[in-house]
């Protein structure tokens, strides 16, 4: 028959292995349940870093796209109000032979092409810059209105608005494009 204190004992010994597995399990849950928060915290702080990174590496190109779109819109709006001034104001036009002529030796020219809409204030701008007797002013149907070609010995000046645009729109390209680069 077994001894009732051994009998105690083995109760006692089976409640404090009992109690240190449920220590035990206790413990190896609370390491695991740490490990896998470890794991999601890592995880997220990587995500995170990555978000970082594409949205630092994003805010350059947003500009260069804002930057290009701006320069888009303000020539868009410049050929606009030319446009409208050169089909409003005669002495536009007279101001644009005199700023082309400027460019060239006079003595060179020879004639000046212009759209047929403009051939009236064109002549009156000749006159008055004095050019030389050989200089004719030519109503070219080809031109579009702001559109003045003129002549030389040496060769050809496009000086219409719209040559002129897109040589500021080439400046403002180069320049945002040197602009990526640095």
């Amino acid at each position: 028959m077994p001894d009732a204190g051994s009998d105690e004992h083995l109760q006692q010994a089976l409640q404090q292995a009992k109690h240190q597995g449920f220590q035990e399990g206790a413990r190896q849950a609370g390491e695991s349940a740490q490990s896998q928060i470890q794991a999601a915290i890592n995880q997220t702080s990587a995500r995170l870093a990555e978000s970082l990174s594409e949205i630092t590496a994003l805010r350059p190109r947003l500009r260069r796209e804002a930057e290009s779109q701006v320069v888009e819109l303000a020539l868009a709006i410049a050929r606009k109000i030319l446009h409208r001034t050169i089909t409003m104001d005669a002495e536009a036009i007279a101001g644009l032979v005199h700023a082309s002529v400027a460019r060239i030796d006079a003595r060179d020219l020879l004639s000046i092409r212009i759209a047929p809409c403009h051939l009236t204030q064109a002549n009156a701008a000749v006159t008055r810059l004095g050019l030389p007797g050989q200089v004719t002013v030519i109503a070219d149907q080809r031109l579009e209105p702001g559109g003045l070609v003129l002549e030389t010995a040496r060769g050809q000046l496009d000086a219409s608005v719209n040559t002129q645009l897109a040589e500021i729109e080439r400046g403002f390209t180069d320049y945002l494009d040197a602009g990526e680069t640095s």
